[in-house]
């Protein structure tokens, strides 16, 4: 998805980013994001990129154009290109880390399910009652 400014604004619950998840969408380019909206998209593995309002500009004029060119985003080099232009983009380490292993909240919780495992035993072996 290519959108302006804002994109996800008011969009606090899980559900926003997980719509686009569901549809298939694995990234979303816009000029700003709302907070909660963007660690919503890299916590279930979306990635957000933020572009210049002019750089979005000159994708979604190729879009129209009907560019039979490929939108590709490259994590990894941090570039999006787009028929003969490209463009850097910025991107937290830890946000990059995370979605570059396809780990979402859920797999990253999972890995402590040892741990979670002994904290549940000695809590019901402590407090039986609860």
């Amino acid at each position: 998805i290519v959108g302006d400014a804002n994109f996800g604004c008011g969009s606090s619950r899980e559900q926003a980013a997980w719509a686009l998840a569901d549809f298939g969408c694995v990234a979303v380019i816009a000029a700003s994001f709302g907070t909660i909206f963007y660690q919503n998209c890299v916590a279930i593995g979306v990635l957000p990129v933020v572009l210049e309002p002019a750089v979005i500009a000159e994708i979604k004029h190729a879009i129209r154009e009907g560019s039979k060119a490929l939108l590709e985003i490259d994590l990894e080099h941090r570039t999006v290109t787009w028929g003969k232009s490209s463009c850097r983009f910025v991107i937290g380490a830890d946000d990059r880390r995370l979605l570059m292993a396809g780990a979402d909240a859920i797999s990253r919780a999972d890995q402590h399910r040892p741990e979670w495992e002994i904290f549940n035993d000695n809590y019901k072996a402590s407090m039986p009652w609860a």
